[in-house]
């Protein structure tokens, strides 16, 4: 992935973001755009320094959105250690009779305890808060069964759909004022210090270079941080990976990133995951823009344009080909790299699966509108393989199939780890015609056999139009090689005796292979088609006398 395109979009981010206060750069939306709640347990605290007296108040829930999230100071952490504040994601409580919740031992065992010893005794406020959070530890232990029951109650009235979604968070009301955790100061240090210092401390070792040069900005900066790629693709977590006569403190020398530039690649990585986060027939991917002129205002612009795809696509069925049909629009005024990864959300970790870099809308254009068009419009498909079927679940609403050619029937004949369709398709390398034709039979063979089973299958019938129309496709954009036809088609109509109602039309069979010479490129396809013409004439003859076709078992 291109560090300094992924640093642009965090400039970019930063822009939006808007920030008064340092700390906002690294809160983080529980569930960005999604509208969730957020579950609040509230204490109050009264009195002054060493002094103070806290109570447990009730639980509160309230809509949680993009306008309201930085007031929560939520942070993802790490799976076992908990987030970084006490806002974190919640599923309930474990167990309705014993009330237990790992998410709530956490909080109280390891986030505020966390949380507590940050505070600087030099600095009056932030002491008076660690006194705070002592005693909401010890109030909550003490109340573990009220307080759990009081979360449970409030949660089981929520929605599925609200249960899905859902936080939960401390809040505090002292002295009668009602603080959120934007006020509270050791909650924001909390936040600075994770999103700074986990770019230079890894496992307790420090790897920072001094007075060198940034690898994204290549400027010389005071201050070079060893940790701080926003995704895991650069790891340090085995020694053979680290350089240096792995030196877990030199790490910095493999790559090295000044201040600035980590902040805007931390900020560029969030714009990715909460915003250009796509999905293309069953793979992931990340769209990353790039300029080819210009500035970041425009860089600005074309990200929004970005967005709002991603927010209509929410009203879509299926987002698969209209990302790239909107890109297809665009002037060629920018490039998109196409990251395919596999993404566990979970430990953070990504996988790189594919990349496809530089790609300009006019090339989208081809791809997802011209070629795409051009067999849409194409003989075999508006004279030849239109016909009649019967609406699903019914028997007798019938409507006409009329094929429209998907990027994704040319992905159904291969596995889905496989990318170089995709590669090649963008990249405009061709396809091996025998590799295909062996894809297209093994996909029918396969779904043949489930149709024998008696299982759910893909339709045969469709399945041999679908991939004419891969063979149209690629042949429209020269990615397919074939003979030219250097022959001509006869064919003498020797069944006098056959009856005029016959309905097999030998002229309109002529027709059709004349229509495909990128199907019918060898005469030997000729033959075997016309086999396969001949073999189903018999099979509907057995079906029609012995109501069965045995024939082909």
């Amino acid at each position: 992935m291109n560090d300094k395109a992924l640093a642009a979009l965090g400039e970019v981010f930063k822009s939006e973001l808007n920030v008064s206060e340092n700390w906002e750069l690294y809160a983080e939306n529980l569930f960005p755009d999604n509208e969730h709640k957020v579950i609040t347990v509230l204490f109050t605290a009264d009195g002054e320094k060493g002094k103070i007296s806290v109570n447990y108040k009730g639980t509160d829930i309230s809509p949680y959105d993009n306008s309201s999230y930085r007031k929560y100071l939520y942070r993802r952490g790490s799976p076992n250690g908990g987030d970084i504040t006490p806002t974190t994601k919640f599923s309930g409580i474990d167990s309705a009779e014993t009330l237990k919740s790992k998410k709530v031992d956490t909080i109280l065992n390891n986030v505020l305890r966390r949380i507590v010893d940050l505070a600087d005794n030099n600095s009056e406020d932030e002491t008076a808060e660690r006194e705070i959070f002592i005693r909401i530890t010890d109030l909550w232990r003490n109340n573990y069964e009220k307080i759990n029951t009081d979360i449970h109650n409030i949660y089981s009235s929520l929605s599925k759909d609200e249960k899905f979604k859902c936080g939960i968070t401390i809040g505090l009301v002292r002295n009668g004022e009602l603080l959120r955790n934007d006020k509270l100061n050791l909650l924001k240090k909390a936040l600075i210090l994770d999103g700074t210092e986990g770019m230079s401390v890894f496992t307790g070792v420090r790897s920072e270079g001094e007075n060198r040069q940034c690898s994204v900005c290549n400027e010389i900066k005071p201050r070079l941080h060893g940790f701080a790629a926003p995704f895991k693709y650069f790891t340090v977590d085995k020694k053979g990976y680290i350089s240096n006569y792995f030196n877990l403190k030199l790490a910095w020398k493999n790559y090295p990133v000044c201040e600035d530039c980590a902040q805007n690649l931390y900020l560029g990585s969030r714009m990715l995951k909460e915003n250009l986060f796509f999905r293309f027939y069953r793979r992931n991917y990340m769209a990353v823009p790039r300029l080819l002129t210009g500035n970041e205002a425009m860089l600005g612009s074309l990200v929004n344009f970005l967005k709002e795809l991603k927010s209509n696509l929410k009203e879509a069925v299926s987002e698969e080909d209209i990302v790239m049909e909107y890109i297809a629009s665009s002037e060629n005024y920018f490039f998109l790299d196409l990251v395919f990864i596999d993404y566990d959300a979970k430990s953070q970790t990504m996988k790189i699966k594919s990349h496809v870099e530089e790609v300009l809308p006019s090339r989208f254009r081809t791809l997802f509108k011209e070629a795409r068009e051009a067999v849409n419009d194409h003989i075999t498909f508006t004279n030849f393989l239109a016909f009649e079927e019967f609406l699903q679940g019914s028997k007798k609403q019938a409507e006409i199939y009329k094929f429209r050619f998907r990027f994704g029937y040319l992905l159904q004949f291969f596995d889905d780890e496989d990318y170089s369709p995709i590669q090649n398709a963008f990249y405009g390398n061709k396809f091996r015609e025998k590799n295909l034709f062996e894809r297209f039979m093994n996909f029918y063979r396969d779904n043949y056999s489930l149709k024998l089973q008696g299982k759910p299958y893909h339709s045969l019938r469709k399945t041999v139009i679908e991939a004419i129309g891969v063979i149209l496709y690629l042949s429209e954009l020269g990615l397919l090689e074939f003979n030219k036809i250097n022959y001509e088609v006869k064919m003498e109509n020797k069944t006098e005796n056959l009856k005029k109602e016959s309905s097999f039309d030998l002229e309109r069979l002529k027709e059709f292979i004349e229509a495909n010479p990128q199907f019918f490129d060898r005469k030997y396809k000729i033959g075997l088609f016309t086999l396969g013409i001949l073999i189903k004439l018999v099979m509907n003859i057995q079906n029609a006398n012995l109501g069965s076709t045995p024939f082909e078992r």
